[in-house]
């Protein structure tokens, strides 16, 4: 379920039974901390996957200085990812990338000769995805390094053409980007890390402007919510960490 930030802090103040915030936490403060602790936690964990095309106008041609000693015999392309495929957003990692459209040669194991013959290779082929497909096995895997904060170094490679490339990023702030079926284990994240810091803001604050004896009753049931905010984090990054054959979550 889709939830906006405004009901995100709703139902977390009447789940904890603070629907009026006592001073000094204010709607702001929470709002504060769902976006530079909560949300950045969950986009760890859980980040925005978007998927796009990487093309030969995007390789830089200029020398790059970054690539690790351990590549410097590798065969590389170095790429800026464009600005308007992230936004606002901050690139976490690349997850992966695979070629589309290839062009050139790849790693001198396949001399583009091969594509530009028909009797060698539109004869054996249906099309020429099916090339891309045949070349690959004669060629060295493709691998990567993603360096902060949009630079792609393809090993390996094209020496052209095309890649679909998937970044994981974090989360609009509006929580937009927040995969449906995701939302509610947001919420109880938001629960947990929010009633902690209620718990921490108010546990020493004496003479509260409402509901003395009441708001003291509910702060210590705020207690342990640090204690269940770091177990749920633990048990959902053991969770993600299977994500090794690219799976979806929610």
């Amino acid at each position: 379920m889709f939830y906006s930030v405004s009901e995100v802090l709703t139902i977390v103040k009447q789940n904890i039974g603070m629907r009026d915030l006592p001073k000094p936490v204010t709607d702001a403060d929470l709002q504060w901390r769902l976006e530079h602790h909560t949300l950045r936690e969950f986009s760890t964990l859980f980040p925005y996957r978007y998927r796009f095309l990487l093309g030969e106008a995007d390789r830089l041609c200029k020398p790059y200085s970054g690539v690790p000693t351990n590549h410097l015999n590798s065969y590389s392309n170095v790429y800026m990812i464009p600005k308007h495929h992230y936004q606002e957003h901050h690139i976490i990692d690349v997850s992966y990338v695979d070629i589309q459209r290839p062009s050139g040669y790849n790693d001198l194991y396949v001399p583009q000769g091969m594509f530009a013959d028909p009797a060698s290779t539109m004869a054996a082929v249906a099309s020429m995805q099916a090339v891309a497909a045949i070349s690959k096995n004669f060629t060295h895997a493709l691998t990567w390094d993603f360096k902060q904060p949009n630079i792609l170094i393809l090993y390996n490679g094209w020496t052209g053409g095309t890649y679909e490339v998937e970044l994981l990023m974090d989360h609009d702030p509006s929580l937009s980007t927040i995969e449906p079926g995701a939302g509610d284990f947001f919420l109880q994240m938001a629960e947990y890390d929010l009633g902690s810091y209620i718990y921490q803001k108010l546990k020493r604050v004496q003479n509260l402007d409402v509901g003395v004896g009441s708001i003291e009753l509910k702060i210590d049931d705020l207690a342990d919510y640090a204690d269940k905010y770091r177990t749920l984090v633990q048990d959902a990054s053991e969770t993600a960490a299977l994500d090794q054959l690219h799976l979806q979550y929610f």
